[in-house]
């Protein structure tokens, strides 16, 4: 059904060409569409399809994909920011499902990745770990504030105990966050790393508001114990049987 200098170059790339109708109305030298079929399914499968298959992005591809890529990350921020304010309301089941949306959000959008270039891939992943590093930043600012401005010094031991607390409710709130994303891999390592060096800063914080509270109480002892002898004012209370017999305790104590 061919001319003849269609049919010559048909013979000679016979190998690597198929010819058939859609409704199988062709040459009866033709394929079948069965015949194309079974041809197809016995052909090796296409282990890297990057080799074969090559996307190439202009300029403007470039720039287009970047607006898009920024968009979609912008959606994503602003679900993080929904789900961390649900957190501080203390909306446990609320801000689950909040953070499972999230991550949703993040799994389409590195399916972009599906594009094979490095461009692309690089883009996606760097807006979704960006994106997912500033919320987890945002919900420990508690633990870092504990640092701030002499926190937890023992001057106030009420609010001391209020602010670790809320502190420790922001890494609750983390942790939510690590188990929405846990099936995806570009930031699960990462953020893994952020909460465990902000549960280090905790851990430090409550040790020195500890350590705070002991000096707190030693100081209290000992003022407690030279008020008993009288030695602070070596005068006509003191008694140096009392001193004997009080100060070594005192010090056992405060040791």
């Amino acid at each position: 059904g061919l001319d003849t200098a269609t049919g010559e170059v048909l013979h000679a790339l016979s190998g690597r060409v198929c010819v058939f109708h859609l409704l199988g109305r062709g040459d009866s030298s033709w394929l079948t569409r069965d015949a194309l079929l079974e041809r197809v399914r016995g052909l090796p499968p296409i282990g890297t399809p990057s080799s074969l298959f090559q996307s190439v992005l202009g300029s403007e591809d470039r720039e287009r994909l970047r607006a898009l890529i920024a968009a979609l990350g912008k959606d994503l921020r602003e679900c993080l920011s929904r789900c961390e304010l649900r957190v501080r309301g203390q909306l446990g089941a609320t801000s689950a499902a909040g953070f499972g949306e999230a991550a949703r959000l993040a799994a389409e959008l590195l399916e972009l990745r599906v594009v094979e270039h490095g461009f692309v891939s690089s883009l996606v992943e760097g807006e979704v770990l960006a994106a997912a590093r500033e919320s987890v930043a945002s919900q420990v600012a508690p633990v870092d504030a504990l640092f701030l401005d002499g926190g937890l010094d023992g001057g106030d031991d009420a609010a001391d105990g209020e602010r670790l607390e809320e502190a420790r409710g922001a890494l609750r709130g983390v942790g939510e966050l690590l188990t929405a994303f846990a099936g995806i891999d570009v930031v699960r390592e990462p953020l893994q790393a952020l909460v465990a060096q902000a549960e280090a800063r905790l851990a430090s914080a409550e040790e020195r508001r500890a350590e705070a509270r002991g000096r707190r109480e030693m100081a209290a002892a000992l003022q407690q114990t030279l008020r008993t002898v009288g030695s602070h004012a070596l005068g006509e209370e003191y008694n140096v049987v009392r001193e004997v017999l009080a100060l070594p305790r005192a010090v056992a104590a405060a040791r």
